[in-house]
Parts: structure tokens; C-alpha cells; sequence
């Protein structure tokens, strides 16, 4: 029975936990976005959102099964308890839980079985789209060879100094790329196209900034950041925006490091025009490259290059650790959220109120507490009288020691394992409802060995 019971809270619990995170994760990133479009001017301030919010998407879940775990462990439940630890986890996600084997039960069980299912498939399939990209550029870097010009490695190396690059990076040429790419987070690379070899030195340069701008700012650490997190968050319609925002914000925010070093604007919009009149249809948007040419935003790239609408300023290192700190601290906030789906739960009774019940409840995890050692050895015998509060999901709420039995570290071990026990709970009008149950522990020894007799009695309502 505790088998059925663990698969059908986990089922449930799986409805519950995709609902709430779905629901937290619409906050944080609807959150993100109105900060964005606040700082519409500043896409380097921008991308310190974005980077927040895709680091808390990844952490999210992870923080809401530490909430829900530590409200388990609050609740007295052990761990090795399945009936008690089930019912407890079902009621830390705040489900209005009915008892076992209702059609509430029923229905969630089910629901959260298809909800489950779906978010795997789901899962996979991103997945997969994002491998098939990542194929599709190692496929391209292996067909690349290294740049033969001394002057274009010197060119590099020269632009890599100017944005502060602690180590050299590599330089290829493919001929089946039609536009320039960063790619790799751990050892980024830049692939030119074959065609870039024989371009006017200002442009070459330019492209050059542009590139090593990426890595700069670690953007491909980003998008490989960003790409789990729309993996794993891929039911979430304001990710995917987010995503192409950021990705927008990147290519703008390198744009703005080129026009700051030099290059004329005309020029430089010209240079895009000219490349996006070579793309393929493959080149356009790469998964974790820097790629990112397609007609409607690189025409809104083009109209800002042009206004010349750019931030000059850079934000210091302090600025955005700050900024990232704050970020994750309202991520960790929400993600510690509690999402409570069902009735409004309703002020408890106290020990001497009266509730009128239909049904008393009815004992599914009854235990034994454990004879303390020393009270055994010597020789210590009791009864403990034991108020306890079943709750509407049937485990307990809370512990009172209504008599005690005289001896300290008896009345503490009844007490700590009545908090293990789980219950149908009283029904009242029909539904369930938490009330208080009265109980006694006899600790008695026989035969030299530990007797520990448990008898319910007085059952209040």
C-alpha cells in the first residue's frame, strides 16, 4: 500500500512542482523583460539582466526542491517514512489534499503523470535541436583550417590587447561560412570566411573588434548558460523571447565597442548590408555562436548604428556583480515561494476547540517511538498522554505532551515519533478537516527486552 500510495503522491507532486515552477519562472522572466525595455538605451546594462535571468531559470528548480525539502524536514516527517514523508511533501507544495484513494487523488495522480511525460518529450526535443546545431558548427570548425596570413593572427592579437584579452585566440577560415562566428566557451575560437582574407583592412578590423567583443564578455559562456535554460524551460513562451532578445542585445552591444574604437558608422552599416547578402540559409543563427544576421534585426541594427543611438559608457566590474547579486537574490526569493494550489487553507483549531466530525480520523502510519537507552537501562517505565493536530492531508501539524509520564526523555520520544505518523483525516460536512486527536504511549519493559504499547483513546473532535 505504501508503494501505491509514494507513486501516486509523486505523481501529484510532479503536477504541482512543473505547475509552480511554470508559474515562477513567468514571473522572474516578465520581471526581466519590463527591467529591459526600462533600460532601453543600454544594451550592456540589458545583458546583465538577461544573464541573471538565465542563471536563476537553471537555479530556479533547483531552489524550490531545497524549499520543499527544508519544509518536509520542518514538518518532523523522516525521510524514511513514505507514508508520512509523501503526504508531507504533497502538503509543502500547498495541495488541499484529500484522503487516500478520493477522485481528488485520483485525477492529480493521472494528470501528473501526463504533465511529467510531457515536460520529458518536451525536454528532449529541445534538446536535440540545440545537439543538431552544435553538430552542425563542429561539422563547419572541421572543415575550417588556420588562418595562413601572419598579419591577420598580428591583427588579432593587437585588438585582443586593446579589450583587455588575457590569452591569445585562435583564428580559422572556412569556405563554407558566409558570415564571421565566435564559437566554444572554454576555448572560443574566431572563424572568418574565406572571402574576409582579401577585404579592405578598416573592415577587416572591424569585424575583428566585433568578434573579440564577444568573447570579451564572455558571451558564448552565456549563450551555452542560456541554451540549458531554455532546455529545460522550453514550455515557457517569455523564455524564448528573452533568448532572442539577449541575442539581439549581444550583437548590439558589440556593434557599440566597434563604432567606440573608431569605425564610421556609414561604413560599418554597410558592412552588415554586404554580409547579410551572402548568408545561407544554415549561417543565420548558429546555437551558442555569436551568429545572429537575420532581416528584421539586423535592420534594427543597421537604424541604430545609423541614429547613432549608442551608450558609450562601460559598466565597471563592481556594477555588474552587483547588479547579477540582486538578480539572483529575487530569484531565490520566488523560487522559495510557496505556490498553493486549491481552497484558501483555513485558520486551525487549537487544542481545546470542539469540531464536530462525521468521520474521526483513522490511523494509516501508527509508530512505535523508541525506548530511550538510558531510561531502558535503567529500568524506567511510563505513560505519556500525546495531543496531536491531524491536518487535512492527514499528516501532523503540530505535538502537544498533554500528561506527562514524569520522565523527560520518555515524553520527548513519544512526541517525536508522533509527528512521523500519518492519518486519514476527520471528515467534517463532508470534507476533510484537520482536528486534534488525544493518544497514549505506554513504555513498559518485559522480559528484559523494549516494550513500547501505543493504544488510542479519546479521540477528540
Amino acid at each position: 500500500m505504501e508503494g501505491n500510495l509514494l507513486e501516486r503522491t509523486m505523481e501529484s507532486v510532479s503536477l504541482i512542482w512543473l505547475l509552480s515552477l511554470l508559474l515562477k519562472g513567468l514571473v522572474v522572466s516578465a520581471v526581466a523583460l519590463g527591467i529591459s525595455s526600462i533600460l532601453s538605451k543600454d544594451p550592456a546594462a540589458r545583458m546583465i539582466v538577461w544573464r541573471g535571468l538565465f542563471v536563476g531559470l537553471i537555479l530556479l528548480p533547483v531552489v524550490a526542491l531545497v524549499q520543499l525539502m527544508l519544509s518536509v524536514s520542518t514538518a518532523g516527517i523522516a525521510l524514511l517514512d513514505v507514508s508520512g514523508l509523501s503526504r508531507a511533501v504533497v502538503g509543502s507544495l500547498g495541495i488541499d489534499a484529500a484522503t487516500e484513494g478520493t477522485d481528488s487523488t485520483a485525477w492529480m495522480s493521472s494528470a501528473g503523470r501526463i504533465v511529467l511525460s510531457v515536460w520529458l518529450l518536451g525536454t528532449f526535443l529541445a534538446a536535440m535541436r540545440l545537439f543538431y546545431g552544435f553538430a552542425q558548427a563542429r561539422i563547419l570548425l572541421a572543415e575550417s583550417r588556420i588562418a595562413p596570413e601572419l598579419s591577420l593572427h598580428e591583427l588579432v592579437r593587437r585588438c585582443g590587447d586593446r579589450l583587455a584579452l588575457k590569452y591569445d585566440v585562435g583564428v580559422l577560415v572556412s569556405s563554407e561560412s558566409q558570415v564571421p562566428f565566435v564559437y566554444g566557451w572554454l576555448n572560443p575560437k574566431l572563424v572568418l570566411p574565406t572571402e574576409a582574407l582579401s577585404w579592405e583592412p578598416h573592415r577587416l578590423e572591424a569585424t575583428v573588434v566585433h568578434e573579440l567583443t564577444h568573447i570579451a564578455r564572455r558571451d558564448p559562456l552565456t549563450l551555452a548558460i542560456s541554451s540549458l535554460a531554455t532546455i529545460l524551460n522550453w514550455y515557457n513562451p517569455l523564455v524564448w523571447l528573452a533568448l532572442d532578445r539577449m541575442r539581439y542585445d549581444m550583437e548590439v552591444a558589440c556593434d557599440n565597442q566597434v563604432l567606440n574604437a573608431g569605425t564610421r558608422a556609414s561604413v560599418y552599416a554597410e558592412h552588415l548590408l554586404d554580409i547579410a547578402g551572402r548568408l545561407v540559409g544554415r549561417d543565420r543563427r548558429l546555437p551558442m555562436t555569436s551568429t545572429l544576421l537575420r532581416k528584421r534585426t539586423l535592420e534594427a541594427r543597421i537604424m541604430t548604428i545609423l541614429r547613432g543611438s549608442r551608450s558609450k559608457r562601460a559598466l565597471s566590474s563592481r556594477t555588474s556583480v552587483l547588479a547579477m547579486v540582486v538578480a539572483l537574490a529575487f530569484v531565490f526569493v520566488i523560487g522559495g515561494v510557496n505556490v498553493a494550489i486549491g481552497s484558501q487553507k483555513e485558520k486551525l483549531p487549537g487544542p481545546e476547540d470542539f469540531v464536530e466530525l462525521e468521520v474521526k480520523p483513522e490511523p494509516i502510519t501508527f509508530n512505535a517511538p523508541e525506548y530511550p537507552k538510558e531510561a531502558k537501562k535503567k529500568g524506567v517505565e511510563g505513560v505519556v498522554w500525546i495531543q496531536a493536530l491531524v491536518l487535512k492531508d492527514g499528516t501532523i501539524g503540530e505535538v502537544l505532551v498533554k500528561k506527562s509520564s514524569g520522565v523527560k526523555m520518555l515524553d520527548k520520544a513519544a512526541a517525536k515519533v508522533a509527528k512521523t505518523n500519518v492519518f486519514k483525516p476527520g471528515i467534517a460536512d463532508g470534507k476533510a478537516t484537520a482536528c486534534w486527536i488525544t493518544y497514549k504511549v505506554d513504555f513498559t519493559l518485559e522480559d528484559s527486552d523494549k516494550k513500547v504499547k501505543k493504544t488510542k483513546k479519546g479521540k477528540k473532535g
